[in-house]
């Protein structure tokens, strides 16, 4: 029979085999694991990185850069042209450099604003026997009178005229000893050449109904005093400038040497020039003819 001593040392004998086993058996699998382990970090580490990072058909691609984001969110802006006509820059002088190589534009010098002189007046100076009156006609306010009365200015027709007819308020000339010529015109009104002062030029009319009356092409007169009851009746073709006086104290007879037209009348005769070559052949056939 075994002693006691001898049997504990069996037993702790086989303890210590199946401890041994028991972590044999145990580092096989954890070796196993680890393997294993190792192995399915070396398959993910060789795989392409396009196909780790390619989007699947459901997935929306991820923005590689913060820069690209970025770019998506900012709002879509147009370049601003609204300088470069001026060639300046915020900040910046016209003609200077922009810094971003755009070629800076020249500086066109302002228009200069020219002074318009308004036109002279156009006057007509009656050279009498006695004296000289001036008379500004008023070519804007009786436009076709007023080319009549310088056409026949023109032609010498007042040259030997005599102041006949006189009253209080008129001094009249005018008078066709182989009658009028066979026309009339249409009477021109004026606010500005109301008889509401004295020195107007005037043309007399074809009537004495005033409401059908024309005006007779070449019976002038010219009053010395305001007559208001004449406005819208007669027709004014200028006023009296210098020698009212003179017209004043006329007596009858006082005749008329010439009239003298100063001022540029080229393109105011010019739009009546059809008018007057017809004014003329009237004028011809009564005996009116041209005096030089």
């Amino acid at each position: 029979m075994t002693p006691p001593e001898a049997r504990s040392l069996t037993s702790l004998s086989s303890i210590r085999r199946a401890m041994r086993a028991y972590v044999h058996r145990a580092g096989t699998a954890l070796c196993t694991s680890g393997a294993l382990a190792v192995l399915l970090l070396v398959s993910l580490a060789a795989e392409p990185r396009d196909a780790m990072s390619a989007p699947t058909a459901n997935e929306p691609k991820v923005k590689e850069t913060a820069q690209e984001q970025a770019q998506e969110k900012a709002p879509a802006t147009t370049p601003d042209t609204s300088n470069e006509k001026t060639g300046e820059k915020t900040g910046g002088k016209s003609g200077e450099s922009t810094g971003d190589g755009a070629k800076p534009t020249e500086e066109k010098p302002a228009a200069q604003k020219t002074d318009t002189a308004p036109p002279k007046p156009v006057i007509a100076v009656f050279q009498c026997e006695s004296g000289i009156f001036k008379v500004e006609l008023a070519l804007k306010q009786a436009p076709r009178l007023c080319a009549n009365f310088i056409n026949l200015a023109n032609r010498g027709y007042f040259n030997g005229q005599q102041w006949i007819d006189f009253s209080p308020v008129v001094r009249q000339t005018g008078s066709n000893p182989g009658g009028d010529p066979a026309y009339t015109l249409p009477r021109e009104f004026s606010k500005d050449l109301f008889f509401d002062a004295p020195g107007r030029l005037c043309f007399s009319n074809d009537s004495d109904d005033v409401s059908k009356a024309r005006a007779k092409p070449t019976r002038i007169f010219v009053t010395v005093k305001p007559q208001d009851r004449w406005n819208l009746q007669y027709s004014a073709i200028g006023t009296v400038t210098e020698g009212l006086e003179f017209v004043a104290r006329m007596t009858p007879g006082e005749r008329i040497v010439r009239v003298v037209i100063e001022g540029d009348v080229t393109a105011h005769q010019a739009r009546y020039a059809k008018q007057i070559a017809e004014w003329n052949r009237a004028l011809d056939a009564v005996g009116l003819v041209e005096k030089r």
